[in-house]
């Protein structure tokens, strides 16, 4: 049951008929959006706090400064659990947008024929191919010239 599976589910990513894909798209679109939205406050928020802290210092000097104007106070994030949150919705965004993005546009890059031949399943794969600490077991091929040339000869 389990080799007729994964030859369906080869079948039908050959194809495209994965609707669980599209939503997978539309979540790391969407992901993409929030963390662009938490990196532009975070931006804004640091030149207003440096500015405030020009102005304190200003202040304390007795010199004369130009206050923060509206827009800058809007900018200004006041609590620092929201600039916490912010980063860190950065942080773990963007490692898990990255492999997102990887397993959705990744499959284009291989060959058809490749992608049909090995029947394992991926538990089975992933015991064959990777040690328990997570390394690879096998050496990759080197990169260089020859070798590159060597696949096409």
């Amino acid at each position: 049951m389990e080799v007729r599976t994964d030859i369906e589910l080869r079948y039908k990513q050959l194809a495209g008929e994965l609707p669980a894909r599209d939503a997978l798209v539309e979540k790391a679109d969407r992901l993409h959006i929030d963390i662009q939205e938490a990196k532009s406050l975070l931006t804004s928020h640091g030149k207003v706090s440096t500015r405030l802290e020009e102005i304190k210092k200003a202040q304390a000097e007795g010199k004369r400064y130009k206050p923060l104007t509206e827009t800058e106070k809007g900018d200004l994030i006041k609590d620092p659990n929201k600039v916490y949150e912010l980063q860190n919705k950065i942080d773990v965004g963007e490692p898990f947008l990255i492999a997102n993005y990887k397993a959705l546009y990744t499959t284009q890059e291989y060959s058809l024929s490749i992608l049909g031949s090995d029947l394992r399943g991926p538990k089975r794969l992933k015991y064959d191919v990777i040690n328990p600490d997570g390394t690879a077991k096998y050496k990759d091929f080197a990169s260089d010239w020859k070798t590159k040339a060597a696949l096409y000869w």
